[in-house]
């Protein structure tokens, strides 16, 4: 609707991902009202991290705490759909939005068990809450010779009472890919205590920043994954070099 009004319902002469960018960008840096909408949702997100226990927020611990609590299940490389969860509409958006914006990089070291996407049984993800306090990351279900432990080695690793129920359905979910890129890489010791969203770069700009320009700064997270450049800058650029684009602009402006 926005983008009809702007070219007053003709055609549209520039792409959307065009006009929302940066003035600076070759864009006019107008607002695009999905990023709008998921920056509300990660406003939401911050008001339940400040004041996880308030009587606003007991419906949501008692949903989030299945997957061992929301603060952690955002460090998980999560699918909505795989969640062993029936969540609201709202909760979906929330969690999409802050998916969008925290890249879960792979990496064999930091590859998470619990909530992993790609970690299924019976086309779910897990979350086994006696298993969280001692072992996240599929690195620690392997031995010294990179093999995932058997049972028995898993007991005098741990000594976690654990089913062999229990071990055969996390063992099994687990990816052959995945082992073998750890097979050959040296094993990093993880603490539960220091995972935060707060401690993330994403973390600080989305609940710790309190300046005017906050949601600016987080809608612009958002647009910067789905805008582009004009081909008019690539043209000039090639035919000369250091463009200062942004003075250009700022003098026009």
């Amino acid at each position: 609707m926005l983008f009809d009004f702007l070219w007053k319902h003709r055609r549209h002469y520039v792409k959307k991902s065009v006009v929302i960018n940066k003035y600076k960008c070759g864009g006019l840096n107008f607002l695009d009202f999905a990023s709008l909408n998921n920056t509300f949702k990660i406003n939401w997100l911050k008001q339940y991290l400040a004041d996880p226990d308030s009587f606003w927020n007991i419906l949501p611990n008692i949903v989030f705490s299945k997957v061992g609590g929301l603060p952690f299940l955002l460090f998980c490389n999560y699918s909505i759909t795989k969640l062993p969860l029936k969540l609201s509409n709202f909760h979906k958006q929330v969690l999409l939005a802050w998916h969008l914006i925290y890249k879960h990089n792979f990496s064999p070291h930091s590859y998470f068990i619990w909530n992993n996407g790609d970690i299924l049984y019976k086309n779910k993800s897990l979350f086994f809450p006696n298993w969280v306090r001692y072992i996240i990351l599929v690195s620690q279900l392997l031995n010294f010779n990179g093999y995932l432990y058997s049972y028995s080695e898993f007991l005098n690793k741990y000594n976690i009472p654990v089913t062999p129920r229990e071990f055969a359905i996390v063992m099994d979910a687990i990816p052959t890919g995945a082992i073998s890129l750890l097979k050959d890489s040296t094993r990093l010791q993880f603490s539960l205590s220091m995972i935060h969203p707060f401690d993330t770069v994403i973390g600080k700009i989305c609940f710790l920043s309190t300046s005017s320009g906050r949601n600016k700064r987080i809608t612009q997270l958002f647009q910067d994954e789905i805008t582009s450049l004009p081909y008019i800058v690539s043209h000039w650029n090639g035919l000369f070099e250091n463009i200062p684009w942004k003075k250009s602009v700022d003098s026009v402006i």
